[in-house]
């Protein structure tokens, strides 16, 4: 029902299409602009809409390696979600979870996030 328009991230991260790429111990901050599919118009976040954004190696572990919430459409990734992670290649989707407690949609597909190597700890 949602697309995503527009991605917007700080400097760091690195976003290209869907795929993030942070450098371990960064912070980031990426906007979330959803719109509906039908009618193209600007979806708002309403009072308890959650955005979801949750990292695991793979698509199939239910371990999860970071998760962010929001109430609104920003979800900050703080220098303590990566720092002393594993460098590597995982995956991410966020999902918007809607306030009335039935609609729930993936607004950002299954996608590549990479905790890229830091030189200075």
């Amino acid at each position: 029902m949602f697309n995503v328009v527009e991605k917007i991230l700080s400097t760091e991260p690195e976003i290209k299409l869907y795929n993030i790429t942070i450098t371990r111990g960064d912070t980031g901050v990426l906007e979330v602009i959803i719109s509906d599919k039908l009618s193209g118009a600007l979806y708002e976040m309403q009072t308890g809409d959650v955005l979801i954004l949750t990292v695991k190696k793979n698509s199939i572990t239910e371990d999860i390696l970071i998760q962010k919430k929001s109430l609104d459409t920003t979800i900050r990734i703080e220098s303590s979600d990566t720092k002393g992670k594993p460098y590597g290649k995982y995956v991410y989707d966020v999902q918007l979870n809607c306030a009335n407690g039935i609609d729930v949609h993936t607004v950002i597909p299954k996608s590549e996030f990479i905790i890229a190597e830091e030189v200075t700890f």
